[in-house]
């Protein structure tokens, strides 16, 4: 069966039935602030839109059918894209209106796909910590350099909009001065502290976070 032929199964007096194809009337993006006067991020919205593979038209205009599978490859790709752009307590969904039919419905039902996207907070580096991890995996590694030399060679500085590439960009940094060094075997992660977001009790539009590169 083609991808996009068979959508969703639906019961009918006790059986179970393919539902027919669900034509893409049209694709809608609502970014949605937490509270009045939170500004949208404009720019990230306008990349936003553009990486959405789910729209109502082929190639030559033929028209294009709603698949979950689609449709949760963007939900995955827009909660990716507002993360590594320091969005980290964002949220996704995709919602369907008409909402999906009870009854059989008749054939080429047309439906409007609304993503809505809960930006939540702009996150800046709070501090940035190391946390240095012995060959058994045990906290409180040998410590080789000073923790200062360590973030003057990182792009990611303190009080700056967390991005996630700048952050990987680090760790291959710091994986290379101390393999050149002759810590071979040296492996680097890192991670912004999420967890302090869920102290926040009131909607801001930026906020705060610790960031820890590991090293082994």
């Amino acid at each position: 069966m083609l991808r996009g032929e068979l959508i969703y199964k639906i019961h009918v007096k006790g059986e179970t039935r393919e539902g027919p194809r669900l034509k893409i009337k049209s694709v809608k993006f609502d970014a949605i602030t937490a509270i009045e006067g939170i500004g949208i991020d404009v720019k990230t919205r306008k990349i936003a839109k553009k990486v959405i593979k789910t729209n109502k038209k082929k190639r030559f205009l033929w028209p294009k059918y709603y698949t979950e599978e689609a449709v949760a490859n963007d939900v995955a790709t827009l909660q990716e894209l507002y993360y590594r752009r320091g969005f980290l307590d964002s949220k996704v969904r995709a919602k369907l209106e008409p909402n999906m039919p009870a009854e059989e419905p008749k054939k080429d039902t047309s439906v409007v796909i609304t993503f809505e996207v809960k930006q939540g907070p702009l996150c800046k580096v709070d501090k940035i910590d190391f946390k240095f991890i012995d060959a058994e995996q045990r906290n409180a590694g040998h410590q080789y350099f000073n923790q200062e030399t360590l973030r003057e060679m990182l792009r990611l500085k303190q009080d700056q909009t967390y991005r996630e590439r700048m952050a990987e960009m680090d760790v291959e940094r710091l994986i290379k001065f101390y393999r050149e060094r002759g810590f071979i075997n040296a492996k680097v992660e890192h991670r912004p502290i999420v967890g302090v977001l869920e102290e926040i009790r009131v909607p801001v539009d930026e906020a705060r976070v610790p960031v820890e590169f590991e090293i082994t």
